[in-house]
């Protein structure tokens, strides 16, 4: 684990918890230690994850085409990240894995739900 990573989770972990003892073992936590909020991994109805206009003019057919050959072989290994806008979804990350899931006529996506901040 580099020094990045370990500061990371120095500062992410809550203190004296069994996972922050068994990494870093005889260590005390940073004063600024926080919750971490686990991401849970949710499917997700493609038809209701929209894609921004900035977002979609990125997009890439030869990578699609690429990312849909790899999620023949191995499935969907990395989940998209959304928010939630009332009824849909708003797309945050992972266009081109989400349009090859499309192409691929998959109805549904494994997405993270952040919350993300609306400037």
């Amino acid at each position: 684990m580099n020094q990045v990573t370990s500061a990371f989770l120095r500062q992410s972990v809550i203190a004296k918890s069994p996972a922050f003892e068994r990494v870093f073992p005889n260590t005390p936590p940073s004063p600024h230690a926080s919750l971490v909020l686990m991401l849970k991994k949710h499917a997700l109805p493609i038809a209701s994850v929209h894609v921004p206009v900035k977002r979609a003019k990125t997009l890439d057919p030869d990578k699609v085409e690429a990312l849909a050959n790899d999620m023949l072989e191995n499935g969907q290994t990395t989940p998209i990240r959304v928010r939630q806008d009332g009824e849909r979804y708003v797309l945050i990350e992972g266009y081109h894995r989400l349009e090859a899931l499309r192409a691929l006529g998959e109805e549904t996506v494994d997405g993270y739900l952040v919350h993300a901040r609306l400037h």
